[in-house]
């Protein structure tokens, strides 16, 4: 049987723009979920901190789970090249 894994799309505002939600609190809330992992995404406000992420891997992993993918969404047709650029610096980070 293939492995699921679940993204947090209905919470992308409170977990990208607002922070009203956290990103342990989506791990947590996730724990109710028969899934076997976790996808992240790269604007998670809290991902800016580096410094937490094995905090946040070992918190999925003491679930029993993994991060399979980290979801990146780029926009390199944006019409300036200053914007595309900062996306392919975002990108590389």
């Amino acid at each position: 049987m293939a492995n699921l894994a679940a993204f947090p799309k209905a919470w992308m505002d409170p977990l990208c723009i607002d922070g009203s939600m956290t990103l342990n609190e989506w791990i947590d809330l996730s724990g109710d979920l028969d899934v076997d992992g976790l996808e992240f995404y790269s604007d998670f406000l809290d991902l800016k901190d580096r410094s937490k992420w094995k905090d946040y891997r070992s918190r999925v992993e003491d679930q029993g789970r993994s991060i399979p993918m980290l979801c990146c969404s780029p926009d390199f047709t944006h019409p300036e090249l200053s914007f595309r650029q900062e996306q392919i610096d975002k990108e590389k980070n």
